[in-house]
């Protein structure tokens, strides 16, 4: 009789343990998807020439994305006083107009998820670096993905964009 019921109470522990182990890595796997962090090939000045010039700026707590301007150093930066300029922190929930999160999809791209007062539903944007070319993607595979050049100095951005 007590040979019984210590395999019973075995059984049911293991049992416990199964379903707590389960759960537990379901959640884990959940949350390992957010990262606490930028991702350091991310980390850069991107810029793109097309009928607008455009920089995308990303730190290890923030991204910033505008239109261009010549500052009063002759420095190429991001228009702040025009739409459509983005500067947010990294957190842990989006928060409309502060922060936004960061995450990584089974394709490789690091998606960005934040939201704006001005709109009604929240963005994500994908993105993957390859080279010196950063990948901006509505799609998480990647499809229709406008590209980036990085430009790391302000020489750089001087080079891409000109002097004008």
């Amino acid at each position: 009789m007590k040979k019984s019921v210590s395999r019973i109470a075995l059984t049911l522990s293991l049992l416990g343990l199964g379903i707590v182990g389960a759960t537990g890595v379901s959640t884990t796997t959940a949350h390992a998807a957010k990262l606490s962090a930028v991702p350091k090939n991310l980390r850069s000045t991107w810029g793109m020439m097309g009928e607008e010039d455009y920089m995308v700026i990303f730190t290890k707590n923030s991204f910033s994305f505008s239109t261009i301007r010549r500052s009063k150093n002759k420095n190429w930066v991001l228009e702040k006083s025009r739409e459509p300029y983005v500067s947010l922190k990294l957190g842990k929930k989006v928060k409309a107009n502060k922060t936004f999160t960061i995450s990584k999809n089974k394709y490789g791209y690091a998606y960005v998820h934040y939201r704006l007062k001005r709109e009604s539903s929240s963005d994500k944007f994908y993105f993957k670096v390859k080279g010196k070319k950063l990948k901006w993607s509505d799609y998480a595979n990647g499809k229709e993905a406008e590209e980036y050049t990085k430009l790391p100095t302000m020489a750089s951005r001087t080079a891409f964009f000109g002097k004008y």
